[in-house]
């Protein structure tokens, strides 16, 4: 099963920055699929997690928070 994540709203400033450095990625593509988002937090965030744990860790608040939105299909 595919996982799409899509753009909604920019986030506010009290984001932690990974998040923020998150929703920048989703932002920059409008959609993107959960494999190349991924790839991409590798190469853009700064962190000693690995990029699925911080996906894991903060794709919660970003949707919970209306930033973006996850599409499961296929």
């Amino acid at each position: 099963m595919q996982t799409t994540f899509t753009f909604v709203k920019s986030g506010k400033p009290s984001l932690a920055r990974q998040a923020r450095d998150i929703l920048n990625i989703v932002e920059a593509k409008g959609s993107i699929e959960k494999e190349d988002l991924i790839q991409q937090i590798q190469i853009d965030v700064k962190s000693k997690q690995t990029a699925e744990r911080l996906l894991s860790y903060y794709k919660t608040a970003l949707i919970s928070e209306g930033f973006m939105e996850e599409r499961k299909h296929g």
